[in-house]
C-alpha cells in the first residue's frame, strides 16, 4: 500500500494549503536569527519535495523524513538528529507537533514540546500526551522563541 499512498501523495501535492499565519512565522523566526528543522513521518524525499513546491524549503536549514532514521516517532531518533544537525542542545529547542507521537518523540529527546492545536481536529488527544505549551495558531510560537543574541 506504500506505493500507492505515496504516488497520490505526489500527484495531490498542489492541493495542499499553507495555514494562516506560517509564513509570517517563518520569516520572523529567520529575523530572529533561530536555525529551524522539520522532523516528519513523511519520507525525507517527499517533505522536502513538498515545502519546496510551497516555497517553504528555504526556511529550513534540515528536512529529516523517518526513512532517514534508525526508528521513527515516537522514538526520540528523529529529534536528536535534527538537534545534532542543527548543533543545538535540547534544553534550548521546542518542537512544535500535531500529533501525539511527535510530543512523545520530544519529550524523550529532552526537548520542550509544542501543540499545534490549528492542524487538526484531535485538540483532545493531542492535550492528553502532555505538551508543554499549546498554541492556538502558528504565531502563538513567536512568544516561546525570542531572538538569538548576536543576531
Amino acid at each position: 500500500m506504500e506505493e500507492p499512498f505515496v504516488r497520490e501523495s505526489y500527484r495531490l501535492a498542489h492541493r495542499v494549503e499553507v495555514f494562516d499565519g506560517v509564513v509570517e512565522l517563518l520569516l520572523t523566526l529567520r529575523v530572529r536569527g533561530l536555525r529551524l528543522a522539520v522532523a516528519t513521518g513523511k519520507s525525507g524525499d517527499r517533505a522536502r519535495s513538498l515545502l519546496d513546491g510551497l516555497g517553504l524549503l528555504p526556511f529550513f536549514a534540515h528536512v529529516i523524513g523517518s526513512d532517514e532514521v534508525a526508528r521513527p516517532k515516537p522514538a526520540p531518533d528523529i529529534v536528536r538528529r535534527a538537534l545534532e544537525l542543527l548543533d543545538v542542545p535540547p534544553e534550548q529547542a521546542i518542537m512544535v507537533g500535531d500529533a501525539p507521537t511527535d510530543l512523545a518523540s520530544a519529550r524523550d529527546a529532552g526537548v520542550a514540546s509544542a501543540a499545534a492545536l490549528w492542524v487538526g481536529p484531535d485538540e483532545a488527544e493531542l492535550l492528553a500526551a502532555g505538551p508543554d505549551a499549546v498554541l492556538r495558531r502558528p504565531l502563538d510560537l513567536l512568544a516561546l522563541c525570542p531572538a538569538v543574541p548576536g543576531e
